[in-house]
């Protein structure tokens, strides 16, 4: 293995070895990032293009491009651009949340604030709850969401009875 590719999965070790997940440390899950190409910045930031998918404790992105940024060798934001990009999110049984998926033109992740964005064209449904609009902004730890529409547009919400 040349000393190229080892310092890149050197670099990409620690750099993801941080997490995607706000509560997770360097000793949480491993990451497996999927991509046609990857190129790595002198100031750390990771650009993936074509076919990507990012996965992590059950968390998934996948998007045609995904830029990775670190904050003292920690991920600390994500963009990811694709037509749509998807983000996926599963339940958890111990605090009874129903999976979570989005869909957007951009989603970017951003771990200090556990926020996840949904740009242009939104879409988020989670159990019965779907919502759409051009702008989502949902907060993982407090389950918060606030949702814009473009000038002439307006948001859209559907909630389903739940099938008992």
């Amino acid at each position: 293995m040349s000393s190229s590719v080892r310092t890149l999965l050197l670099s990409l070790s620690v750099l993801l070895a941080g997490a995607i997940s706000p509560e997770s440390g360097r000793d949480g899950p491993e990451i497996d990032l999927k991509c046609d190409k990857l190129t790595r910045s002198s100031d750390g930031e990771i650009r993936c293009n074509g076919n990507v998918v990012l996965e992590r404790a059950g968390m998934r992105f996948e998007a045609d491009s995904l830029v990775a940024e670190s904050d003292g060798g920690t991920l600390a934001r994500i963009l990811a651009t694709g037509s749509p990009a998807t983000f996926r999110q599963p339940a958890d049984p111990e605090t009874g949340s129903s999976e979570l998926t989005g869909s957007a033109t951009q989603i970017s992740y951003d771990r200090t604030n556990a926020t996840v964005e949904f740009r242009e064209q939104a879409k988020f449904r989670q159990g019965t709850l779907r919502l759409s609009g051009n702008r989502l902004l949902l907060n993982l730890e407090t389950g918060e969401v606030e949702v814009d529409s473009e000038p002439g547009d307006q948001v859209e919400i559907i909630v389903k009875p739940d099938p008992e």
